[in-house]
């Protein structure tokens, strides 16, 4: 089982590492250990296999953005945690882009792998990995569970699987099962035995996340829920005029993704839907209180063309303006 890091442009072979079939060493248990030294920048993942689990931890140092060709030609059901740094893949011939943030986790089967790489600078990104060979995951798939099921249909059919599209807050509890497999000073068979007890621990913390049963933290950060309310009473305030999309999120101090995202997750709309209720619940009010024309009440919540205030005013409630008045 091999995987490979190109250069963008392919010119280049970065790294190349193996791994023994099925996350199966012949001495049962080994650890591993991958360094590479680059003018990108310095990464190293440090491993332990056995019985069809590899689990590994990986530290870079990227004083600038990384974009990588990446390549593995095994299939993995991988339990991935971004500890610390921000990435995304895209998969050869999608037009799907997997990004992770820190903080974030998800669970994936992939039949391989390859396509692009890109690391966000970061002098300390950390990742965190727990890989499962199909024979493993098929014992685990056993249980009934809906969502290790659908894994499970995906796998026999060799098709690319998410667990869910949009990526959930690693827990408390989750950061401590890792930082005690990162840290496991144990030998022997009591080792492998701790590490095999946390890596399903930790399995069982995401499925019970990744399936809502249980109320988990809030995936957005305290400082990110304050700029998003920040962005949400500049809205409040220009409705009529709002920022487009990119100058919002210069102004609230969030990139595009996390913006948009963050926002539905906090408020329960899109950015474009808010101001879309904030322009109706003003028209509603002046259409009842006002000797306005439905043209100047238009006008005076965002619209340059009154048939478009019209149409989306019947879309929100139902009624048309005029049928609105007191």
């Amino acid at each position: 089982m091999t995987f490979s890091f190109h250069s963008d442009d392919l010119n280049e072979l970065i790294f190349e590492g193996t791994l023994p079939e099925s996350y199966r060493p012949d001495e049962g248990i080994r650890d591993v250990c991958f360094e590479m030294n680059h003018a990108a920048g310095q990464a190293r993942l440090e491993g332990i296999l056995f019985d069809g689990v590899f689990i590994s931890h990986s530290q870079c140092r990227l004083p600038r953005p990384v974009k990588l060709y990446a390549q593995s030609d095994y299939p993995t059901i991988e339990m991935h945690f971004a500890l610390c740094g921000c990435s995304q893949t895209r998969p050869k011939g999608s037009s799907r882009t997997y990004r992770f943030d820190c903080g974030e986790h998800n669970l994936i089967y992939a039949p391989d792998f390859e396509g692009s790489l890109v690391m966000e600078p970061c002098e300390d990104y950390r990742m965190f990995e727990i890989n499962f060979s199909e024979e493993y995951f098929q014992r685990l798939a056993q249980s009934g569970d809906p969502l290790l099921d659908a894994m499970l249909e995906h796998m026999l059919k060799k098709r690319h699987f998410t667990a869910r599209r949009h990526n959930y807050t690693i827990t408390t509890r989750m950061q401590q099962v890792i930082e005690g497999i990162v840290g496991c000073q144990k030998q022997g068979v009591i080792r492998k035995l701790y590490l095999e007890s946390q890596v399903l621990e930790l399995l069982a913390l995401q499925l019970e996340q990744l399936s809502g049963q249980e109320n988990s933290v809030p995936s957005v950060s305290k400082a990110d829920r304050e700029k998003l309310q920040a962005a949400r009473q500049l809205l409040e305030e220009r409705f009529d005029n709002p920022p487009t999309l990119s100058q919002l999120s210069r102004l609230a101090g969030l990139n595009e993704f996390k913006l948009k995202r963050g926002f539905r997750e906090l408020f329960g709309t899109s950015v474009y839907g808010h101001v879309l209720d904030l322009r109706m619940k003003k028209a509603q009010g002046l259409l009842r209180e006002s000797g306005k024309t439905v043209a100047q009440i238009a006008e005076q919540v965002g619209y340059r063309h009154a048939t478009h205030f019209t149409a989306a005013f019947k879309k929100k409630f139902g009624y048309l303006p005029a049928e609105g008045r007191a």
